[in-house]
């Protein structure tokens, strides 16, 4: 496979304040045998796969919003595009995700313990 990607961008606006949301779907691989050859399979991108992934994604999120179970920001936080110091451009989850893995496990628990109890603001 080459370097196809795909990437859904949108603006989103709760409580008054935007917010970008930006996703990066896996272009999905098929296995088909190759045309004339006894034998031969080939890999190829399955563009009709991977874009029904993202709408099924994209649904199901949507329609949690729509009934309440969460809020837009909470639904989307990990893809909650913003701009660095530097200039690039990365999600909540490229920043975060990365450095959580790290952590040794007692680290994370006295995150979670660190966490205020209650209602959050």
């Amino acid at each position: 496979m080459g370097d196809d990607r795909v990437e859904l961008r949108f603006v989103m606006e709760e409580a008054g304040t935007p917010f970008t949301v930006r996703v990066e779907p896996p272009i999905l691989a098929t296995r088909k045998k190759e045309r004339g050859r006894y034998g031969s399979v080939v890999t190829m991108p399955d563009a009709g796969a991977s874009m029904r992934l993202l709408m099924w994604w994209l649904k199901s999120k949507l329609e949690a919003i729509r009934y309440g179970l969460v809020t837009a920001q909470e639904e989307f936080l990990a893809n909650v595009a913003g701009t660095l110091q530097d200039g690039r451009e990365v999600t909540i989850g490229q920043l975060i995700i990365p450095r959580l893995a790290q952590l040794p496990a007692s680290d994370m628990a006295k995150i979670v313990r660190a966490l205020p109890s209650g209602e959050p603001q």
